[in-house]
Parts: structure tokens; sequence; C-alpha cells
């Protein structure tokens, strides 16, 4: 772990970062050479999606992966008059339920580690936060290659987030580069980590099941609490607020009520 005090030194030590970061992508899927990031305003929070973290009905594997369906349900049957998103499309409906807060096993994380970095700072300035630099092999493993070369990626994908029994060896979180279904998807360059079937915080996940793969490389990034506001001035002179981070009018309310406090 690192920790910083002035801006410039994070850009430094996210330069620091990319040297070391291996050149990997499938298929062209994923762009090479470049790491992701993910920004928590406590450090101690781990790197585990909502539908898996620890909660007074789930004691199980099975019991987290029912939360999760049921959850997804609910808001299918709830904003189905809200969205055209075919029934069967279960990749995207979940990640539009992760957009509007329903507990899913996909992990916000974005391209822009500015936007990263604002996240970690947005609040709970007693506390220091972090930014986690994830990179690595990001790909999807213990799939056949067969049936990755012959279906289509979100098939795939939909497949693991059902929890079909074909891809159960899917163990290790992977990252996907979504549609941008909505503007603020756009301006946060966000992307997801999503979970197979280990229910376990990133730091801790065995990826190199194929010795012959690179893992996932995980590196953390303190930020000072008592940085925070400083740090949150700088970003809105670099154009990183709410008015970019939430395109349109929610986003300039936010501004201004937090400019305001």
């Amino acid at each position: 772990m690192v920790r910083f005090n002035p801006i410039y030194e994070y850009f430094n030590k996210i330069e620091g970062l990319f040297e070391n970061v291996e050149q990997i992508s499938q298929g062209g899927y994923l762009k090479k050479g470049l790491p992701y990031f993910r920004g928590v305003s406590d450090e101690s929070l781990e790197l585990l999606p909502s539908a898996y973290r620890p909660n007074n009905t789930c004691f199980s594997k099975v019991d987290f992966q029912n939360h999760e369906k049921d959850c997804l349900r609910s808001f299918m049957r709830e904003a189905r008059r809200y969205s055209s998103i075919p029934e069967e499309d279960v990749w995207n409906w979940t990640v539009l339920a992760q957009h509007h807060g329903v507990p899913t096993r996909l992990l916000d994380i974005t391209r822009n580690p500015l936007v990263a970095l604002w996240f970690s700072c947005l609040h709970d300035s007693d506390k220091d936060g972090a930014v986690y630099v994830i990179s690595g092999n990001l790909q999807i493993s213990g799939i056949d290659e067969e049936v990755y070369r012959t279906r289509k990626h979100k098939d795939i994908v939909s497949g693991i987030l059902s929890s079909e029994p074909e891809y159960d060896s899917v163990k290790a979180p992977f990252v996907v580069e979504p549609y941008f279904l909505e503007e603020r998807m756009a301006a946060q360059r966000s992307a997801f980590l999503v979970w197979g079937s280990d229910q376990y915080p990133l730091e801790e996940n065995k990826v190199m099941a194929d010795k012959s793969r690179t893992p996932i490389t995980v590196n953390k990034i303190l930020i000072n609490g008592q940085d925070k506001k400083n740090i949150l001035d700088c970003l809105s002179i670099l154009g990183i607020d709410e008015r970019s981070i939430y395109p349109g009018l929610d986003g300039i309310g936010r501004y201004i009520k937090r400019d305001n406090n």
C-alpha cells in the first residue's frame, strides 16, 4: 500500500504501476495493457460485489445465489414497464439493476483513474480511502476454448450470471466492458468485474488454476482522509465532479448541494 498527499503524486504512482502491466487480450475484447480502477471512501472495504456481502439471510453459497436471483427477478418485474430489454437478456438486465442499486455479482470499476480518485474522496472524510488498481489476467477463465469461440460473449456471461451448470468451472472474477446504456456510464468510463462461482473478495481469490496464466494483480493506493476535501477541489478544477460524473440536472443538483455544505 502507498500513501500520498498532493494530487500529482497520485499520477506518479499510477504511472509507475502502468510500467508493470501485462499486455493481455481476449480476442481483442479487452484493450491491451490498460488497468482498471476502483475508488472506495473507506479503505477497509473489501473488493466484493453487493450480492455477496454478508447479510442476515444468507449463510451459504446457494443462499447468496438465490438472493441474487430473487433480487434480479423482483427488479425485472417492477422495471419491465420502463425498459425494452428482452426478458432473456440476463446480462443487460443485471447491468441495469446494478446501475439502480440492486444487489448483483457485479462490481463497478472504471478506466479513468481520476473518476476512481473522486469516488474515494466523496464520503467518510474521517476515514482513509483507497484506489485499487486492477490488472493482469482479467479474461474469463475456466471455459473450454471451443465454447468461447462459438458463442457470443454476452450469452456466456448471461449463462454465468444465471448459474447454469455448464459454467460452474468459471470461478475467478473477470472484466466485462458493457455497452453504455446511459450517459453516466460513458461519463464514468464504466466497466464491471463479474464474479464467477467463487464468492471471495478479489484479494483472496486463487486465480492461478492454470500456471500458464498471469494472475490478477491488485495494487492499493491509500488516500489520506484529511486530504479528501482538497483533492475534490483539485479534481473539480480538472473537470471531475458531480456535473461530469452524473451528466444532467441530477449531477448539477448534487454538485450545488455539496458545494454549499
